[in-house]
């Protein structure tokens, strides 16, 4: 099998049974660095955003539509103020899970009242947490070096 500095530098092959047709170029993840309060576009979709530890609102577009999809982690722990991610429209909620590495209690996102997540005390560098959408509901995925780095909460 190829490397991929020969695909690279070859117009054409294969590499990991992908077909190159001329010449490979990996590309990097688009990301961005979240430092002030932000209300996400639908532009945005497809992000990784690392996310600053001084209790940052994010907002997530105010139609969700199918597909939409941010990445969030955190780019330090905790300084001073929680961050926060909150829907943008009545009627719409967050479902899912976010997991504990340390082996304790998730947080659980029940689908009809929980429309913030929010980053408590407890995150450190490298908690993360991503939502998708299906055009009427945001699907939280995720996880938490510790207990009690989450919450779902009710606005």
């Amino acid at each position: 099998m190829a490397t991929v500095s020969e695909v690279a530098q070859s117009p054409g092959g294969r590499y990991n049974n992908m077909v190159v047709n001329g010449l490979f170029q990996p590309r990097r993840l688009s990301h961005a660095l979240i430092t002030a309060d932000i209300t996400l576009e639908e532009n945005d979709s497809g992000k990784i955003y690392f996310v600053g530890s001084n209790g940052v609102d994010i907002t997530l577009p105010a139609t969700p539509k199918f597909g939409l999809n941010y990445c969030f982690i955190a780019d330090a722990d905790y300084a001073t103020a929680v961050n926060k991610i909150t829907v943008n429209g009545l009627g719409e909620f967050f479902i899912g899970s976010i997991v504990s590495a340390d082996g304790g209690a998730g947080v659980t996102f029940n689908g009809s009242s929980h429309d913030v997540v929010q980053w408590d005390a407890a995150y450190v560098e490298g908690d993360m947490v991503c939502v998708v959408s299906n055009g009427t509901q945001w699907f939280v995925s995720g996880h938490m070096s510790v207990t009690n780095s989450f919450s779902g909460a009710t606005s």
